[in-house]
């Protein structure tokens, strides 16, 4: 099955307060369909745990024609884009039922060693499924760190953000820097875009430092750095208008 569709209904806990689906929530819907279409493949969570490997999100970007707005119905879509080395390429479409694209996204995964906390070369387990070469923005490259930042304020990490790997869901990332984002930008902006690049492990109570870094209109950039050890967590863009 090269790809997966599903449809689901913006509801009012997707939304801010505007009607408009947060971020995050969305990041959730396409994170459970990824996660649904990997067991279809047969490289599934079972899989990987049989395995003494997991999946992790390294990299990921969306565009949007159009925010979904509560009460909407989207038609997601996803399919495996191809391999390299360490990565495998996942692509998403969401469209309204009539056919209309509302957005389009990419994403970067890796394999771990669940043991070795290292990544595992793609080509050495051999995946068997179908690939597209059907990419949402062709060769997309991770986000850089460099620059001068202005720290924000601190997020303590709480228990709700801890996934079922035992770390911070790559969600509430998302979450978090768009909250951030709010602050600086205000509430009345419609975010167009928004690309995220995924650094380093975070766990429960460990403190985040989200820094900002001044650009023209229309664009911010944040990243998330580890208090602990200095250590970025993530660095993220967001376009607005």
């Amino acid at each position: 099955m090269l790809e997966k569709k599903t449809v689901f209904t913006v509801a009012t806990y997707h939304c801010d307060n505007r009607g408009r689906i947060l971020p995050h929530t969305l990041m959730q819907q396409l994170q459970e369909i990824a996660s649904k279409h990997a067991d279809d493949l047969g490289v599934g969570r079972k899989w990987m745990e049989d395995n003494g490997l997991y999946w992790v999100l390294v990299n990921f970007r969306i565009e949007f024609s159009k925010v979904p707005s509560y009460g909407d119905a989207v038609m997601l879509r996803t399919w495996p884009s191809g391999l390299d080395l360490l990565r495998a390429f996942r692509d998403f479409k969401g469209e309204d039922l009539r056919g209309k694209e509302l957005f389009r996204a990419a994403s970067d995964w890796m394999v771990i060693d669940a043991k070795r906390m290292r990544p595992v070369m793609i080509k050495d387990l051999e995946f068997d499924f179908e690939s597209s070469k059907d990419r949402s923005f062709g060769d997309m490259d991770r986000l850089k760190t460099a620059g001068e930042y202005t720290d924000l304020h601190i997020i303590s990490v709480p228990y709700s953000s801890i996934d079922m790997n035992g770390h911070v869901n790559n969600t509430e990332y998302v979450r978090w820097g768009t909250d951030t984002a709010r602050m600086e930008i205000g509430e009345g902006p419609d975010i167009d875009c928004f690309h995220i690049t995924f650094l380093s492990e975070v766990f429960m109570h460990e403190e985040i430092l989200l820094r900002s870094m001044g650009q023209k209109v229309g664009t911010i950039r944040l990243k998330g750095s580890r208090t602990g050890n200095g250590k970025d967590a993530f660095v993220m863009e967001l376009g607005y208008h």
